[in-house]
């Protein structure tokens, strides 16, 4: 059981980076193209710049102050 559900997880994982790293394309290539990258990307970049405008700014740096202490604690942890 404890492996099936490892398997699940890693493949779970797999998906968000690989969706993510598609949210990076798109923001990489609005930002080379800028309006006239296409309808998808736009809407994509309003999107984001939504959900983004929902969180207050205090929010967005409470969330990256806990990325960057869960990837200094990750890699703290695997020195040990």
């Amino acid at each position: 059981m404890i492996e099936k559900l490892s398997i699940l997880r890693n493949v779970l994982f797999l998906v968000v980076q690989m969706l993510f790293s598609f949210v990076v394309i798109v923001v990489f290539i609005y930002a080379l193209m800028g309006e006239g990258s296409g309808g998808f990307v736009v809407s994509v970049i309003n999107n984001i710049a939504d959900i983004t405008s929902s969180f207050g700014s205090e929010t967005i740096v409470s969330l990256a102050i806990l990325f960057a202490s869960l990837c200094f604690l990750k890699k703290y942890q695997d020195k040990l």
